[in-house]
């Protein structure tokens, strides 16, 4: 494999494959694992003409919508608010958030396919761009903070106490 086939991820410190290795292979995003192209489906909005295919393969696109069915009959109906930042429905409306009509999405743990909660589709995405746990947010919120600990530790705090008196 050359040397420009690869990507540093800075949240997880692993090296990302970011084009194919070969003509016709793919790399699948959940099973970490060069693919024939074929494996793949087509992205939901390739429809307007370009040949965009999923990052992850069918096997793993099947798999992950199985838990999430069997997670969607065991979890608790859907809250008003979401579970992480606490904003309405009736506010995802408002600013014209369509996805699922301004519901929420189902968050699950993917290493260990546990319910998380019912949270919003910024929320969703964003936890899973920084990689889908607590140490890609920690990384994040370092550099956000600019290394200020003690920054984060007052928020955090605040966090704490306005949730304990809600």
């Amino acid at each position: 494999m050359r040397d420009i086939d690869l990507q540093l991820n800075i949240f997880t410190g692993d090296v990302d494959v970011i084009s194919p290795t070969q003509k016709g292979v793919k790399y699948c995003n959940t099973c970490k694992k060069d693919l024939p192209v074929e494996k793949f489906g087509y992205w939901w909005s390739a429809s307007y003409g370009k040949e965009k295919r999923n990052g992850s393969c069918k096997e793993c696109v099947k798999k992950n919508n199985d838990i999430i069915k069997i997670l969607k009959n065991e979890a608790p109906p859907k809250p008003e608010l979401c579970d992480c930042c606490g904003i309405g429905i009736e506010e995802l409306k408002r600013r014209g958030d369509n996805r699922e009509y301004g519901g929420f999405q189902l968050d699950h743990d993917h290493k260990t396919g546990k319910f998380r909660g019912w949270i919003c589709h910024n929320c969703n995405q964003g936890i899973g761009k920084l990689g889908d746990d607590l140490e890609g947010i920690c990384k994040a919120t370092l550099y956000l903070s600019g290394n200020n600990v003690n920054k984060i530790i007052e928020i955090l705090k605040k966090l704490n106490n306005d949730s304990t008196t809600n």
